[in-house]
């Protein structure tokens, strides 16, 4: 929606490391602001009764050693993947609704109990 001012020839949170949180607010925000304009109804309703019938079953492998990359960091996913499924379980998209993952997660906040460490990111 919104465009990168032409006086800006990269990304703002290539300037200085202290934009990127600015740059991450501005994004939402763009987000938020699209989405409350489209015309799109979204899927929210939740129905926990079981549908007869199984479409599409996924396994996926969840601890991976990613080259020399912190286990820790497996671990952190499998604690937020866990916080998302409970989320997104019992969401029933009727027909004309749009899925958006974003509004019906919310922000991923440490005070909602998302493990938010990165090795890029440096916190105290």
């Amino acid at each position: 929606m919104f465009k990168r001012p032409s006086f800006l020839s990269k990304p703002l949170s290539m300037y200085h490391p202290r934009l990127l949180k600015l740059a991450i607010a501005l994004k939402v925000l763009d987000r938020q602001i699209e989405q409350y304009l489209d015309k799109y109804k979204y899927a929210y309703k939740k129905d926990y009764n079981p549908f007869p019938y199984r479409i599409k079953k996924h396994k996926s492998l969840l601890l991976k050693k990613l080259g020399s990359s912190d286990m820790y960091l497996q671990y952190n996913k499998i604690d937020n993947l866990k916080i998302v499924v409970k989320s997104l379980n019992g969401i029933v998209i009727k027909p004309g609704e749009t899925f958006s993952y974003f509004k019906i997660l919310g922000k991923p906040t440490k005070r909602r109990g998302f493990n938010i460490t990165s090795p890029f990111v440096k916190t105290t």
